[in-house]
This record gives C-alpha cells, structure tokens and sequence, in this order.
C-alpha cells in the first residue's frame, strides 16, 4: 500500500523535544514502515 502523510512545515519530524502531533505523525510513518508500508512523509 502507497501512503502519504503531510505533516507540520514550521516543526522538524519528528521533533527534538516536543510530544505533539508531530510526533505522532512520526510515529505511525515508522510503524507503517515497519509493517511494510511505501509512505512518502510531507514535512
């Protein structure tokens, strides 16, 4: 599966101190990654 996620421009993914979505965001693309997943990250 080809998944895109799009993704905060003005914070780093994933970010250096921070817990908020941006986070999350880089969490699930890992995860999805993980499972085998193709995902292109915007951010």
């Amino acid at each position: 599966m080809q998944i895109a996620q799009v993704s905060s421009l003005w914070e780093p993914v994933p970010p250096s101190g921070y817990g908020g979505t941006e986070l999350v965001v880089s969490l699930l693309t890992d995860e999805l990654v993980r499972r085998g997943h193709q995902v292109t990250l915007f951010a």
